[in-house]
């Protein structure tokens, strides 16, 4: 995996929608301008309509939203396209400059997966991003600093977690999934993947995707700084807090 897509290569840009979010959906078609892009809209499945499923103790609401991912894979796998860029319906473009200058860089990145826009939950979730962020800005340091240095410079080039990161673009985070599954740019290979072996299972998406990308066995990524927010995840939140 980790295939690198040639510069004239544009990718398929999918947008997961349920029926009855329309002013979601205009919201969303919105954004797609301020990108420049031509969105593809997949219907979201609800979770009045899906199969009766053991849900191990996740909501309807949980098992929904990753039907509705693999929805989008599904559609993805039937067009021509190599890689996707999937957004859930509440997505917001914080920067478009630094979006579409992030876009560019994909197409050259080689990639499986890579986080465009998470989510900041609660101060350990906050310390934690923070810390992964700091590890790849010091062990980039290190390696370009210390190269040269024969003894110190082979050791460290042996180091795989190092050298990954030396050889990761400015502002890409290696082998890291966040939460939050609303914006996220995926390849045909890892989708096809996904679908053929792991749609049986019931998990959230974003939680699939964190563990398939820590597991190391695909070229994922992240963005160090998130670019995309959602509209209604601070609502969301709260409404949560206050069922609890």
């Amino acid at each position: 995996m980790g295939k690198t897509y040639s510069d004239g290569e544009d990718p398929l840009f999918l947008l997961i929608n349920l029926d009855k979010d329309s002013k979601k959906l205009e919201k969303s078609l919105l954004e797609a301008q301020r990108i420049k892009v031509e969105l593809v809209r997949i219907q979201a499945l609800d979770e009045k309509s899906l199969a009766v499923k053991s849900s191990f103790g996740f909501p309807k609401q949980v098992e929904a939203c990753w039907e509705s991912h693999l929805s989008a894979y599904r559609f993805f796998l039937s067009t021509d396209h190599q890689f996707a860029i999937i957004f859930e319906d509440d997505f917001k473009i914080e920067n478009v400059t630094k979006f579409r200058r992030a876009m560019g860089i994909l197409q050259n990145l080689g990639f499986d997966l890579v986080q465009l826009g998470f989510l900041r939950i609660g101060l350990r979730n906050r310390i934690f991003q923070v810390l992964i962020n700091l590890e790849c800005f010091v062990f980039k340091i290190l390696y370009h600093a210390l190269a040269k240095k024969p003894i110190i410079g082979q050791r460290l080039a042996s180091r795989f977690r190092i050298r990954q990161i030396a050889r990761t673009p400015a502002g890409f985070i290696p082998n890291d999934f966040q939460p939050g599954a609303h914006a996220y740019a995926i390849s045909r290979e890892l989708a096809s993947e996904i679908v053929n072996n792991y749609s049986k299972f019931l998990v959230p998406a974003d939680g699939l995707l964190q563990m398939l990308s820590q597991a190391g066995g695909i070229k994922s990524f992240r963005l160090a700084k998130s670019l995309v927010g959602q509209y209604e995840y601070a609502d969301s939140m709260r409404m949560s807090k206050e069922r609890q």
